[in-house]
């Protein structure tokens, strides 16, 4: 049985611990979509929330107490 038969007609769930950018899931089912798959599903546990700066380039790491930097 090839690989891409095994996949054909499924609805598949991809499970990702932590999304950032969201490209490797999409990535991932355009895969599985070529390959014939019905539909991908992303369940994801976490995700990164892009509308904040990293702490180390904003005025708030001056804020904290130096305890909570490291």
């Amino acid at each position: 049985m090839s690989r891409k038969s095994r996949i054909a007609g499924k609805h598949v769930l991809l499970i990702d611990d932590v999304m950032t950018t969201g490209s490797t899931g999409a990535a991932c089912a355009s895969v599985l979509k070529r390959a014939g798959a019905r539909s991908v599903t992303l369940l994801t546990l976490a995700r990164v929330d892009r509308r904040f700066a990293p702490l180390e380039s904003t005025a708030m790491k001056k804020a904290l107490p130096e305890e909570v930097q490291r």
